[in-house]
C-alpha cells in the first residue's frame, strides 16, 4: 500500500513539474531616463507656460499603471499623472508649468505602480536641468542672449565700459 502511494505522489509531482515548467511567470519592467523629459520650449522667459513631458516605458510582458510626479528642485510643480503602459509600449505625460527665472532640476518620478517591478536597477526617477531666463526689455529675447537687455541703445558691453546697468534704460535714474 505504501508503494503505491509513494508512486501515485511520485508521479503527481512529476505531471506537476512538467506542466509548471512550460508557465512563465509575468516579468515588469517600466523604466525612465534623463532623455525621457522634454520641453515644449528650451529656451523659455520668465511668465512662459511650457509644457513638460516624460516618456515612460515598459519593457516588461504586463500591464503596469501607476503615476508619474514632476518635481521642480525638489519642489512638486503639478499632481501626479497617471499612466498606464502595455507591454513593450511606452505612455507620454505632460504637465503645464509657469517658468519663473532661474536653473531648475526638473524630475520625474513614476510613483504608484500597481506591480513591483522586476529590475533592480533604479530606473524610476530621472531628472534634467532647465534654466528660464529673464527679458528685462521685454523684446522676446532672453537677457543672456540680448545684446542691448534694457533697449537703451548702448549694447551690453558698452554699458560695462562705461560702468552702467545693462538692466536699467537709466542706469544713473536722472532721466536721461
Amino acid at each position: 500500500m505504501k508503494k503505491i502511494n509513494l508512486a501515485f505522489l511520485s508521479a503527481a509531482l512529476f505531471l506537476a513539474f512538467l506542466s509548471g515548467a512550460n508557465m512563465a511567470f509575468a516579468k515588469t519592467d517600466i523604466s525612465i531616463s534623463d532623455s525621457d523629459i522634454t520641453f515644449s520650449k528650451n529656451e523659455p522667459l520668465d511668465g512662459d507656460l511650457i509644457k513638460i513631458y516624460a516618456r515612460v516605458l515598459n519593457s516588461g510582458d504586463t500591464d503596469v499603471s501607476g503615476y508619474v510626479e514632476f518635481l521642480g528642485n525638489g519642489k512638486k510643480l503639478a499632481e501626479p499623472q497617471p499612466i498606464s503602459i502595455k507591454p513593450n509600449t511606452y505612455d507620454d505625460v505632460f504637465i503645464g508649468w509657469q517658468a519663473k527665472t532661474g536653473t531648475y532640476g526638473i524630475k520625474a518620478k513614476i510613483i504608484e505602480v500597481n506591480l513591483t517591478d522586476d529590475n533592480i536597477e533604479d530606473n524610476e526617477t530621472a531628472e534634467k536641468s532647465f534654466s528660464v531666463d529673464k527679458d528685462t526689455d521685454s523684446d522676446g529675447i532672453g537677457d543672456q542672449k540680448d545684446p542691448d537687455a534694457d533697449n537703451d541703445g548702448l549694447t551690453n558691453e558698452e554699458e560695462k565700459t562705461k560702468n552702467t546697468d545693462p538692466l536699467k534704460p537709466d542706469s544713473d535714474g536722472d532721466g536721461i
